[in-house]
């Protein structure tokens, strides 16, 4: 959004207004890009060495602009239809923030309806807007700022986690020490804290600022003027530090591990380095990819593995610019002399003044927590190393147990539901056996009955045999039928008058086979299947009854 790239940028949307306006709905300039490379890649090799990362990106800068084109040229004519032959700044900001037009894009929609645009409006909202970004990454260290401090701080921190110092300066609740090993936030990486040791009195540091060529402490609680003098030990939190320093490496093996996968266009766009976890920005026209995401992890963590020597080196920018593989870009500002920080002279090289393990082995192993687009065409990467991958293991296995133990509750609430469902079932259709002795027939003074039933299954069906016997006084026999899973399911019930000379198991049995099955239970109640399906109406309705008057011979 800045530079060379938002003049593509601008560019590349004025032309796919005008293939909107020619019909096209779709993506088209990039399948121009064969036709650029024709005419243009004798003089401009380079685009012909890069012409599917060109068609990719501006094929993915088309795909983002025209989602929002179609609602932004409808919003102009709403705005249109209310200005007077002016469109104000704050109306072509919100084209700007709201629908992605560049101001000459909406000053070229303008001047078509005979418009013009207020630039200076724009110009003031963009400003304001700058402003606001700013105010967001102050920090309370900020008054240092307006003073000026004649004192010179070495630091030490490269080499050193605590020094002896002396005392130069004690102002509120600032120290400033001759030497330091206390880093200040810069290049992504976050300040130090630690304690500032007085005469046996320690003083927490809660942060760090440079203001010209001293080095600021941040302690809590005002100071005596007093300690000015003072011989002080300076001791940073190493564990916090150790930390830091593990992602910060690990941000540089991300970094080239980036342009191997995705393209050698991959340039870094910001960063934050602390303790807990690194946060990479890059630019990249589309979302990672899983595989490309495992693919990076695996060559990131093999050159941890590979345990390759750390080594920083300080030079001349002139030695820098001239250094095989060194990683230098465009627009960034660097002093007369530079520090490389070198993984593998084969892998990683760049200009950085954080600071490193000295071992890529110390980084333990990198993970990728998580990736995602932060502006357009520009993405962020969040990754965890050493201790804190094993506090993400832990986690993760907690969220798993959790959800298994969600699962297993929301298994015993439906089989709680079926249970009330086949229950309210069973009352139903049980409901209903009441009116089945009036279908009854007598056989040798028993009164038999035979019903077919829609129960869903065979505890369902059994219940309803014993609601069946129930309403059996005395001498009586009743076989109830359904049919599961396409298969035959009985239940036979016998009144306990007559269960010694009708045993349900023995008649249960005769009718199974009947259908093709077998069965058998106790004397009161029991219960058979049987395959053929076909026959169960006929078991019911006619053979049954000859089977109970078998019985009797």
């Amino acid at each position: 959004n800045e530079g060379r790239g938002y003049v593509l940028r601008r560019i590349l949307r004025r032309a796919a207004r005008f293939s909107r306006e020619l019909g096209f709905r779709k993506p088209v300039l990039f399948e121009l890009v064969p036709v650029l490379v024709q005419n243009m890649g004798e003089f401009f090799p380079e685009i012909k060495e890069n012409k599917d990362l060109i068609t990719k990106i501006v094929k993915a800068e088309e795909e983002s602009f025209l989602q929002t084109l179609d609602q932004g040229l409808i919003k102009f004519e709403e705005l249109a239809a209310n200005s007077d032959k002016v469109i104000s700044g704050d109306d072509a900001f919100l084209l700007y923030d709201s629908f992605g037009f560049p101001l000459d894009l909406t000053e070229l929609i303008a001047r078509d309806k005979g418009m013009t645009v207020d630039t200076n409006g724009f110009e003031k909202n963009m400003a304001e807007q700058k402003n606001r970004s700013r105010s967001s990454r102050k920090n309370i260290n900020q008054q240092a700022e307006s003073d000026s401090y004649d004192f010179v701080s070495e630091f030490v921190g490269y080499s050193a986690m605590e020094c002896e110092s002396t005392v130069l300066h004690v102002e509120g609740n600032i120290i400033i020490l001759d030497k330091t090993p206390f880093y200040v936030e810069s290049g992504g990486q976050i300040s130090d804290t630690g304690i500032i040791s007085i005469e046996g009195k320690g003083y927490d540091v809660t942060g760090v600022k440079k203001s010209g060529t001293a080095i600021l402490h941040f302690v809590d609680g005002d100071l005596s003027k007093d300690l000015i003098g003072k011989r002080a030990t300076a001791n940073i939190n190493m564990q916090r530090r150790r930390n830091i320093m593990r992602n910060h490496s690990a941000t540089h093996l991300l970094h080239e591990a980036l342009k191997r996968v995705l393209g050698s266009h991959i340039q870094q766009q910001g960063s934050l380095v602390s303790p807990d976890y690194l946060r990479f920005d890059y630019n990249h026209f589309e979302k990672m990819t899983p595989e490309q995401m495992t693919e990076i992890e695996d060559i990131v963590n093999t050159k941890i593995l590979e345990a390759h020597k750390v080594e920083t080196l300080v030079m001349s920018l002139e030695e820098a610019q001239n250094k095989d593989g060194l990683k230098m870009y465009f627009g960034d500002k660097y002093g007369e002399t530079v520090r490389a920080v070198i993984m593998d002279n084969n892998y990683s090289q760049e200009l950085c003044g954080g600071t490193h393990v000295s071992n890529t082995s110390e980084i333990g192993y990198v993970k990728i927590t998580s990736e995602s687009s932060i502006a357009s065409g520009i993405r962020r990467l969040e990754a965890i190393t050493g201790a804190a991958i094993l506090h993400h293991i832990r986690k993760l296995e907690s969220n798993i147990a959790n959800e298994k133990e969600k699962e297993a509750d929301l298994h015993d609430q439906i089989k709680r539901l079926e249970k009330e469902i086949s229950d309210l079932k069973t009352k139903e259709l049980s409901s209903g056996l009441s009116d089945i002795s009036s279908e009854s027939v007598e056989i040798n003074g028993i009164s038999v009955v035979a019903k077919r039933i829609e129960a869903e299954n065979m505890d369902q069906l059994r219940d309803l045999g014993d609601e069946l016997r129930k309403g059996f006084k005395a001498n009586g026999i009743g076989l109830l039928g359904t049919v599961v899973d396409d298969k035959v399911q009985l239940v036979c019930v016998v009144s306990d008058d007559i269960k010694n000379s009708y045993p349900a198991g023995k008649i249960v049995g005769e009718a199974a086979k009947f259908v093709g099955g077998g069965g058998g239970g106790k004397p009161h109640l029991a219960t058979a299947g049987g395959k053929d399906v076909s026959k169960l109406d006929e078991l019911l309705e006619t053979e049954f009854v000859n089977i109970v008057a078998s019985f009797n011979k």
